[in-house]
């Protein structure tokens, strides 16, 4: 019996250290990343899975270098808030990165975000994620080329990139009550169907840095006393506009606004088709 009870405490002593040994380590503390001495109340937390290392930040050499082959092992870092560019590497002892990748993202003061990744064969993908709500932190430049499927970028697509510079094409939009033109050299052309009358004007874009929403801008003035880089320069643009209108849905056939202005407006749905001429 004693035999078989020294055996039994063996097995747990076993047990209790293989599961001490398996405890991941305490994270490395990287410090803070903070070129413009923003206060603490404007850093963000930027925590580094395993197998990660960060060799730059904007242009500034950083030490952020993974210390193991754990794929356990974090590092944190706190940086401040705004756009950053990250070139990162991955090496895990046997599957590493031969160059670094270029992230570029949007750290939201208060906020945790995760650099982890993701191997697949010999592929190595990174990911940037806000811990809060899971949503990419990295700028999707597919978005302003009209790749993404999300409503800004196929706005962008069918509405705005044919009036670009280097196209300069007409886009026109039409439903039962207005013909809204947009023209090259962010110019605009409104016409009320029921009274006949016409306005022209600048128009303008503005999107959040993640591209989830954005607005465009119907600013009556006559294009040839106010110069694109003058309404360019327009500091509160929506004060000053008549028309403010925010895309909810785009395809290549047509486009949805909620009305944000005029006040008589407000909160409407406007659908118009994108006449192919």
């Amino acid at each position: 019996m004693v035999k078989k009870y020294r055996f039994l405490s063996l097995v747990f002593l076993s047990v209790f250290f293989a599961g001490c040994a398996s405890a991941p380590p305490e994270p490395i503390d990287r410090g803070i990343f903070n070129v413009e001495n923003v206060s603490e109340d404007k850093l963000a937390v930027l925590i580094l899975s395993g197998y990660i290392t960060v060799g730059e930040v904007d242009g500034h050499s950083v030490e952020w270098i993974a210390e193991s082959y754990n794929q356990y092992e974090t590092q944190t870092v706190k940086i401040a808030e705004g756009v950053h560019s990250f070139d990162v590497f991955y090496d895990n002892g046997i599957t590493y990165t031969h160059v670094p990748v270029r992230l570029i993202a949007y750290l939201e003061a208060g906020n945790e975000y995760l650099l982890d990744s993701i191997q697949n064969g010999n592929k190595i993908q990174f990911l940037l994620t806000n811990q809060k709500d899971g949503s990419d932190a990295t700028l999707n430049f597919q978005k302003l080329r009209g790749e993404d499927p999300g409503t800004i970028s196929q706005y962008i697509k069918y509405v705005l990139n044919p009036t670009m510079d280097g196209n300069d094409k007409t886009v026109k939009l039409e439903n039962k009550d207005y013909i809204l033109i947009f023209k090259p050299d962010m110019i605009y052309e409104m016409t009320n169907k029921k009274t006949g009358e016409s306005t022209i004007g600048r128009r303008g874009f503005i999107t959040d840095i993640l591209m989830k929403e954005g607005k465009t801008y119907l600013m009556e003035v006559n294009p040839e006393e106010i110069s694109r880089e003058d309404f360019l320069d327009i500091k509160d643009t929506e004060e000053f506009s008549q028309f403010v209108l925010e895309p909810c849905a785009c395809t290549e056939n047509s486009v949805s606004y909620v009305i944000h202005k005029p006040e008589e407006l407000k909160g409407q749905k406007m659908i118009f088709m994108i006449v192919k001429e």
